[in-house]
């Protein structure tokens, strides 16, 4: 069984059409509500404006931040953050992909600590004056509008300092929020190439639970049936936008991923692609990141989790049951790379418009985070500046 943690104190709300439940689960933890989005586009419009009619009627003022920014920055936090000081708000209802679950995290933890959310982020090796998070948050409550980031339900939301380059994550289970509401009705507008990056994003949330050093019985239950369901319905939720078995799998595997991780935590590609890249890089997309390394990551890392590799390659390819473990976790990298090409995520960071004198940077940055330290093998700088370096063209 090896040792099991387990303890993820979100209420799951999980369902098609479940949104309609909205007004009455706000006003159920308070009376003043920021509503955080990014900037209202077409598709999503009518569910911001269904939100605010439906806490509307369930007595619920609500104030609206829409100033959420791909990869969070801490000037856009500061900015809702006051916001909702200003307004005196009792509960904070992030609506959208991961970029807005994080944000109104982060929003919750500055407006009721001193100083600003980034003040509060991870400092594993002491190299920072960062403060602990109290149990004095605001609720959070959080609607996913896409299908694998698992913001949902997870510990950790993910901030941007721009101007010094650096990403970092606030990580406390006081952060997983007070409600995960999943309705794959609201994934059905994402177009092709976000459903794909955030697809993969749910697969390598389950994949490197599976295999990180803190895996147990437990988190292995749902990495793998995670995995499972990505493998079978993304390629279909990316052809058939409007397939409910697809959309709701995804959603499903979404969830399935983030209670993995809160548990097992990421490895070295969200450390490296997420965290490091993102900070350098923030106009890459997480899921384009992860893509982006992970074929490199992989070759160099099967021979040291050779189970769990084969075990990943005989899902994606069941002809390999009769190889031996060896050649099946082998495989499993082709397997991983060939799904990464039919999903249109086969990419380098040259196509990203990474510059190259950016690499020796994001290789020390992967290092100010401990995920490398959750790996089957432990990486150090050279190594890391020799991945980066095989997957700048592809």
């Amino acid at each position: 069984m090896r040792v099991i943690n387990h303890y993820i104190p979100t209420d799951i709300k999980f369902g098609w059409g479940r949104i309609s439940e909205i007004g009455d689960i706000v006003a159920s933890y308070g009376k003043k509500c920021l509503l955080v989005t990014v900037k209202s586009f077409p598709a999503l419009e009518p569910l911001f404006k269904k939100v605010k009619q439906l806490c509307k009627e369930a007595g619920v003022e609500v104030f609206h931040f829409d100033g959420v920014v791909p990869n969070p920055t801490s000037i856009s936090i500061d900015k809702g953050t006051k916001i909702g000081i200003d307004n005196k708000v009792d509960v904070v209802l992030g609506v959208g992909g991961g970029s807005s679950i994080d944000t109104a995290k982060c929003i919750s933890v500055g407006s009721t600590h001193d100083g600003p959310a980034w003040d509060y982020r991870v400092d594993p090796f002491g190299r920072n004056k960062s403060k602990p998070i109290e149990d004095k948050l605001l609720p959070i409550i959080a609607v996913t509008t896409t299908a694998g980031t698992g913001a949902e339900v997870t510990a950790a939301a993910v901030l941007t300092k721009t101007d010094e380059h650096l990403k970092y994550a606030l990580w406390d289970k006081l952060l997983c929020p007070t409600v995960g509401l999943i309705d794959p009705e609201l994934t059905v507008t994402m177009p092709p190439h976000i459903t794909a990056s955030t697809g993969w994003d749910a697969f390598c949330h389950s994949f490197e639970a599976f295999i990180s050093k803190n895996a147990s019985d437990y988190t292995d239950m749902y990495a793998l049936r995670g995995i499972e369901l990505v493998i079978k319905f993304l390629p279909v939720a990316i052809k058939e936008p409007t397939n409910r078995e697809a959309r709701e799998k995804m959603s499903w595997a979404n969830t399935l991923g983030g209670l993995a991780i809160t548990e097992g935590g990421v490895t070295l590609p969200h450390g490296m692609g997420g965290m490091a890249i993102g900070g350098s890089a923030p106009h890459v997309a997480h899921g384009e990141a992860l893509a982006i390394i992970y074929p490199e990551i992989n070759r160099w890392t099967w021979k040291h989790a050779i189970p769990q590799y084969a075990k990943i390659g005989r899902m994606f390819n069941p002809a390999l049951k009769d190889k031996s473990d060896e050649v099946a976790a082998e495989k499993a990298c082709d397997e991983m790379d060939d799904f990464l090409k039919k999903i249109g995520m086969w990419m380098s960071l040259e196509d990203k418009n990474v510059p190259k004198d950016a690499l020796n940077t994001i290789a020390g940055d992967n290092f100010e985070l401990p995920d490398y330290l959750n790996h089957p093998v432990i990486v150090d700088l050279e190594k890391t500046k020799d991945l980066l370096k095989k997957s700048y063209t592809r």
